[in-house]
């Protein structure tokens, strides 16, 4: 049985994590745009620089593959997913805004994002004993 970081496999999990977070970015812009976020102060501004900071990612990790993007892809999720909790969570949310409920489009983004995060801290843990992470 292969393992799950073999030669063939490190391909699919690349093309993977891309995915997912083009997939995050779009929900972002698509919630920016459409559902009024691009209104609200200072959260607004953060939902459009996970767009633009998803896609560029995105790009680079296809042109330079490190394995450092493992790491980068791992932060972007749990910082996404931490600032949806405390929009939920907290009473007074986050700067301000508080996030009604969970939307069709705020599950898919805690699915993706959390499949992500699991998927580059397993990449991140298999890396972890090498010196080199290009």
């Amino acid at each position: 049985m292969k393992s799950l970081f073999s030669r063939d496999n490190r391909v699919f999990l690349g093309m993977a994590q891309d995915l997912l977070v083009l997939m995050i970015a779009g929900v972002h812009i698509y919630l920016w745009w459409h559902y009024g976020y691009r209104f609200i102060p200072k959260v607004g501004i953060g939902f459009i620089l996970a767009s633009i900071f998803g896609v560029v990612a995105v790009i680079a990790h296809s042109i330079f593959r490190f394995r450092v993007f493992h790491l980068i892809f791992t932060a972007f999720a749990l910082c996404l997913l931490g600032g949806y909790g405390l929009a939920l969570y907290l009473p007074q949310g986050i700067f301000g805004f508080i996030e009604p409920g969970i939307s069709k489009f705020g599950m898919a983004a805690i699915i993706s994002e959390s499949i992500l995060a699991v998927l580059s801290l397993a990449a991140v843990a298999k890396n972890s004993g090498r010196k080199n992470l290009k």
